[in-house]
């Protein structure tokens, strides 16, 4: 149900999945956002402006960039490619994504902002 209302909104905001590629989107938080986190403390919000990147598919070296509501969305071409989104201190570990023809794959980051 919710691929299909993703695909719902994408096509609304003028973003289909063609034939030949498929998308990734997600969230990116950079976190902790605070130097005392306490129980009961709000989560930390999404971050905009972020860049994520994508290296080792057909489509080596794709970034996306994450808008105000810290949300990306790329077309890419079919493979697996090593996902990991800039900022913090502490140098991600990148992730493993599989991009298939006319599928949308949610892949949500978290990156270490550091602080302690």
């Amino acid at each position: 149900m919710g691929a299909i209302l993703l695909a719902a909104w994408l096509t609304a905001c003028g973003t289909t999945v063609s034939e030949t590629t498929g998308n990734v989107t997600g969230t990116v938080v950079i976190s902790p956002c605070r130097p005392v986190e306490r129980v009961g403390d709000p989560p930390c919000p999404p971050s905009a402006g972020v860049r994520v990147h994508f290296d080792g598919g057909p489509q080596s070296g794709a970034t996306a960039l994450t808008d105000a509501t810290g949300t990306y969305l790329v077309s890419l071409t079919p493979g697996s490619y090593e996902v990991w989104a800039e900022g913090g201190i502490v140098k991600p570990r990148p992730v493993t994504v599989t991009v298939t023809p006319r599928q949308i794959v949610t892949l949500n980051l978290t990156v270490d902002s550091g602080i302690r």
